[in-house]
C-alpha cells in the first residue's frame, strides 16, 4: 500500500512538474492568469495522497497501554483499580458530607449562600479535580498537565508556591472549611 501510495505521489508531482517546466500549467485568459485545471486535480490529488499517507502512518502508532507486557499491563490495572477505588471512597465522603448540609441545596427556600456555604461548594469541586489529577498522574492516559500550584496557608491569609507532590496529596488534607465545623 505505501509503494503504492509512493509512486501515485511520484507520478501526480511529475506531472506538474512537466506541467510547469513546459510552461503549460498557467493558461492566459481575459481575466488573468489561471492554473489549469488537471494542474488544480494535480494539487488536489497530492494533498489527498499526503493526508491518506498520514493517516495510516497514525493509525499504525502504537498506544502506550497496548506496548506494555502482559504483566505490567496487569500491574499497571491493579494500581489503577487501588486508585479509583480510594477516588470513589473520597467522592462518598464529600458527597455525604454535602448531603449533612441539605438546605443549601433547596430551591424553594429562596435564600441565598452564605460565604463559609460558598467556600465549602468551592472546595467540594476543588477536591474532585484534585482526585482526577493525582489519579491520572504519570499514567499513560494522562489527560490534565501540572503548571502551578499555589497551597493556600487560610491561618495567614496567604499562599506559597509549592511541589508537584505537595498537590498530589493535598487531595488527602482536610478542608479549612471542614474543620471550622
Amino acid at each position: 500500500m505505501e509503494s503504492i501510495l509512493f509512486l501515485l505521489l511520484l507520478s501526480v508531482a511529475s506531472i506538474m512538474g512537466g506541467k510547469f517546466v513546459a510552461g503549460s500549467a498557467i493558461k492566459h485568459t481575459a481575466r488573468g492568469r489561471r492554473l489549469r485545471r488537471r494542474v488544480v486535480f494535480c494539487i488536489v490529488v497530492l494533498i489527498v495522497v499526503a493526508l491518506i499517507r498520514g493517516g495510516v502512518y497514525w493509525a499504525r502508532q502504537p498506544s502506550p497501554l497496548t506496548t506494555l507486557s502482559s504483566s505490567e499491563f496487569n500491574l499497571a490495572f491493579e494500581e489503577d483499580l487501588a486508585g479509583y477505588r480510594e477516588f470513589d471512597e473520597g467522592l462518598d465522603n464529600n458527597i455525604n458530607y454535602l448531603a449533612t448540609h441539605k438546605e443549601m441545596f433547596d430551591p424553594a427556600s429562596g435564600r441565598v449562600l452564605t460565604a463559609d456555604e460558598e467556600t465549602m461548594l468551592r472546595d467540594a469541586w476543588t477536591t474532585v479535580y484534585d482526585y482526577a489529577f493525582a489519579l491520572e498522574y504519570d499514567q499513560p492516559r494522562q489527560q490534565l498537565d501540572f503548571v502551578c500550584f499555589l497551597d493556600g496557608r487560610e491561618k495567614d491569609q496567604t499562599a506559597v508556591v509549592a511541589t508537584k507532590q505537595d498537590f498530589l496529596v493535598s487531595y488527602q488534607r482536610t478542608k479549612w472549611c471542614f474543620a471550622q465545623e
